[in-house]
C-alpha cells in the first residue's frame, strides 16, 4: 500500500494457536493457519482504506483477544480478535482528524491498561484505562513516526520489557537521529 511499512504482529500463544496479524491490501489481515491462509478482519469498515496502518497486540491476546490499529484517519480497536472493530477518540481529538504515527502497549496492559499514542502536530497520548480515555504527556513537538518519514522506526514507540518497574519507555522517528527515554 505505497510506502507505507508493512506491519505485522503474531500472537504470544503462537504455538498453540498459529495466529498471525498483517497488513495487507484492505487493511489488517488475519492468519489462524502460521499463515498459510489469510482472512481480511476490516474490509468493510473504515480502516480497509486507511494509511500507514501500525498494528499492536495486546501481551494477553490468549485471554482479551485484543488489537489496536493506528492509521493517519485515528486509532481502532477489537477486542473479538478482528470480528469487529472500534473507532477510540484520543482526547477529544475527531476521529477522522486524528493522524497517528503509532500506538504501543504495555507489556502488563492486562493490569495497567496501559497504551500510548504519537499523533502528528499534538506529540504523545497516554490511556491507562484500556483506551477509553487518553492525556497528552511529554513534549508535543516531538514527532515519532513510522516508515514513511525518514530517518524512520517500524514501531516508534516501545515499552521496556520491565515497564511494570522502571516505567521507562523509548521513542523514536524525529527528523534526525535521536532516540528519546522517558
Amino acid at each position: 500500500r505505497g510506502n507505507d511499512g508493512p506491519s505485522m504482529v503474531i500472537s504470544p500463544d503462537f504455538a498453540k494457536d498459529r495466529t498471525l496479524y498483517m497488513v495487507a491490501e484492505t487493511g489488517v489481515y488475519k492468519s489462524t493457519d502460521a499463515g498459510e491462509h489469510w482472512q481480511s478482519t476490516t474490509e468493510s469498515s473504515p480502516i480497509s482504506t486507511a494509511e500507514n496502518l501500525h498494528i499492536e497486540l495486546s501481551p494477553s491476546y490468549s485471554q482479551d483477544k485484543t488489537l489496536y490499529v493506528s492509521s493517519y484517519n485515528g486509532l481502532y480497536k477489537t477486542i473479538d480478535a478482528g470480528e469487529s472493530w472500534q473507532s477510540v477518540e484520543i482526547a477529544n481529538v475527531a476521529p477522522n482528524r486524528a493522524f497517528l504515527e503509532g500506538v504501543a502497549l504495555s507489556p502488563n496492559y492486562a493490569e495497567d491498561g496501559t497504551v500510548m499514542v504519537s499523533l502528528r502536530g499534538k506529540g504523545l497520548y497516554k490511556s491507562t484505562d484500556k483506551g477509553a480515555s487518553f492525556t497528552s504527556v511529554g513534549d508535543a513537538s516531538l514527532a515519532f513516526a513510522r516508515m514513511d518519514n525518514v530517518p524512520s522506526s517500524g514501531r516508534p514507540i516501545i515499552f521496556s520489557p520491565n515497564y511494570a518497574n522502571d516505567n521507562t519507555i523509548f521513542g523514536f522517528g524525529t527528523a534526525n537521529t535521536d532516540i528519546y527515554q522517558s
